[in-house]
């Protein structure tokens, strides 16, 4: 079975970016196919993912901005983000960020050994 690519390298619209602050890694964002079919092409997923030290700090607002602004460039009208529901900090940033709670699924995902919900939140690039 071929494995799925989540993080492209070099592609024209999936961009992966390193953190950094102090010259130190602080985390990574990206943005990834959403889905394998040409009808997805328009909309991404977006990721952040920050080490603990350096959350709150304004950079996960800060790198989902750049992700925006590279997207847009792109062509990519859409972005869609998975988030764990029980991480309030990320929940509350996508929704001061402008995205729209667009849905819910408990117990789909499981992390350091227990089962959590996921909550999907998403942003129009095209303004509306």
């Amino acid at each position: 079975m071929p494995l799925r690519t989540f993080i492209f390298l070099d592609h024209k619209w999936y961009k992966a970016y390193v953190i950094q602050r102090g010259g130190e890694m602080a985390g990574f964002c990206f943005a990834t196919q959403l889905k394998n079919h040409a009808s997805y092409d328009r909309t991404a997923e977006l990721g952040v993912y920050l080490k603990p030290e350096y959350t709150r700090r304004g950079l996960g607002g800060e790198a989902v901005r750049h992700m925006e602004k590279a997207a847009t460039a792109d062509g990519l009208k859409m972005l869609i983000a998975s988030i764990c529901g029980e991480n309030a900090a990320s929940l509350k940033l996508f929704e001061k960020l402008g995205y729209d709670r667009c849905g819910h699924f408990k117990r789909i995902g499981e992390k350091w050994g227990r089962v959590l919900d996921v909550v999907f939140f998403q942003k129009s690039l095209e303004g509306g």
